[in-house]
């Protein structure tokens, strides 16, 4: 491909990013003959004069194969908002139990979506503070084009401000994620130069969001359980929480 084409610029965007698609076109007659002549490996000056001439004269041929490739501009997608169900359970020994998820439902052109997460957090014996460790793991899928898990060690120390009929309850707290997305999907024969037909692809990433820390904020009132919090690493995330509490 480097041999043959040339591109606008160096890098073009994610599905979510922003900005234009790259595109890439043939390079200039004179590159392209270099470049094939050198594959083809002449034995002789003689031979290399022969395959160039021959190139030269039938290139209108060589360039219809050398199609240009518009790659498709980023939808710009700043935040990607979710909504799920959290049930959270205390057991005894300051154990609280957490289930979130999802029903599996279809978005059309997509496919179905799932959503599904559990973990488990522990309160620490701190005199004066309230401070609490624990693990989350989540799995998110996309029809069969995407999988994304994540999981999450973390650790939060906070101060509950007693008020009738009130709990306030602000807090501090850092972690370390780690996640993974896996990528299948088809490419449709004669949309890329050289696919004429469909091609599966498939690709794995990791996740640079290792390390974070968040600030938020408890606020209880009666049986009514709001909770916002803001996460600050590689990628920024804002989660509120609206519950209800039975004892």
């Amino acid at each position: 491909m480097s041999d043959l084409y040339t591109a606008d610029k160096d890098e073009t965007p994610t599905a979510s990013g922003d900005g234009d698609g790259a595109q890439i076109s043939a390079k200039n007659q004179s590159d392209v003959v270099d470049a094939l002549v050198a594959e083809m490996n002449p034995a002789n000056p003689t031979e290399e004069t022969q395959y160039r001439t021959a190139l030269n004269n039938s290139y209108s041929e060589i360039q219809a194969l050398i199609p240009d490739f518009q790659f498709p501009d980023g939808l710009d997608v700043p935040i990607i908002p979710t909504v799920n169900i959290q049930v959270n359970v205390r057991v005894p020994f300051g154990i609280e139990l957490a289930l979130k998820g999802l029903p599996p439902y279809d978005i059309s052109d997509v496919g179905e979506i799932k959503l599904i997460g559990a973990g488990i957090r522990k309160d620490l014996p701190i005199p004066i503070l309230d401070v609490s460790a624990g693990v989350f793991y989540q799995s998110m899928s996309i029809g069969d084009v995407l999988v994304a898990k994540n999981i999450a060690v973390h650790a939060e120390v906070g101060k509950t401000l007693g008020i009738p009929g009130i709990k306030i309850s602000p807090f501090i707290g850092a972690g370390m994620d780690k996640s993974t997305v896996d990528l299948s999907y088809t490419i449709a024969g004669g949309t890329l130069p050289g696919v004429e037909a469909d091609k599966e692809m498939s690709f794995n990433m990791t996740g640079e969001n290792q390390f974070r820390a968040n600030v938020g904020l408890s606020l209880q009132i009666a049986v009514l359980h709001i909770q916002g919090e803001y996460s600050i690493g590689k990628y920024q995330a804002v989660a509120l929480n609206l519950g209800v509490s039975f004892k």
